[in-house]
């Protein structure tokens, strides 16, 4: 599951001045949110998801300037409409 990588991401700037995109976590949402629409992740792997997006979001150190944030929340949204998980199974995957 490419939740590792997730975590371990350090760049989460959405553009790199004379370079370009960089856009890491817009395009790692966007992994995870159609990886969580496969019909045989797991539960656990779902709730694994919602944990490193959690994360990402909520214990950033940067500032999303460029719909990143959105996107990891879409992929978020996108897991909990599969129907698969419970509150509380969801809840579990949230920390605060």
């Amino acid at each position: 599951m490419p939740t590792r990588y997730v975590r371990k991401e350090k760049d989460v700037r959405g553009s790199v001045d004379g370079k370009g995109w960089a856009h890491a976590m817009a395009h790692a949402a966007d992994k995870l949110g159609e990886i969580s629409k496969h019909r045989y992740i797991k539960e656990d792997e779902l709730i694994e998801l919602l944990e490193v997006l959690n994360v990402k979001v909520l214990f950033s150190n940067s500032i999303f300037t460029h719909n990143e944030d959105e996107r990891m929340v879409l992929s978020a949204f996108i897991t909990n409409d599969r129907g698969v998980l419970s509150e509380q199974n969801i809840l579990s995957g949230l920390t605060f």
